[in-house]
């Protein structure tokens, strides 16, 4: 789950946890495996990853799960809102599947980072046996990491 909290009135270095707000909660399988784990902001929009669910077949390849991804949303818009806007250039916007997507056909990608000089997005994704892998992640066409 994505949660949000506000910080603690007494110490500034702590969450106020009265005050915990859940716009996104993600499906999960009973495997405790390949649960990604990376969140990140540049300017407003959080990019999450997601794992595939461990043992949970295609969860990766389906557009209407956001299991297996790169998710990107707005959680500040509209300000104190329930939930979160959709970036309207998020790639699935208008087609078939969740429109928090923003690439799909990751394992368990756990770690990433937007690159400081030119603002691109690269993100590693757990591979099976004696491959890994680090992935660009193009934010425009859905890509697709099979």
């Amino acid at each position: 789950m994505i949660a949000e909290y506000e910080r603690s009135i007494s110490d500034a270095n702590d969450a106020d946890e009265s005050s915990e707000r859940i716009p996104l909660t993600i499906e999960h399988s009973s495997a405790s495996n390949h649960n990604g784990g990376w969140i990140d902001f540049k300017g407003d929009l959080l990019y999450i990853a997601t794992g595939d669910g461990g043992d949970t077949p295609n969860k990766a390849q389906d557009k209407n799960s956001l299991l297996g991804k790169i998710l990107r949303i707005n959680p500040l818009d509209p300000p104190g809102a329930a939930d979160y806007s959709i970036p309207p250039k998020n790639p699935y916007v208008g087609r078939t599947g969740r429109d928090e997507i923003l690439a799909r056909g990751l394992r368990n990608p756990w770690r990433c980072s937007h690159d400081p000089k030119n603002g691109r997005l690269w993100c590693n994704d757990v591979g099976s046996g004696s491959w890994e892998e680090i992935n660009r992640v193009k934010t425009g066409n859905g890509i697709n990491f099979r």
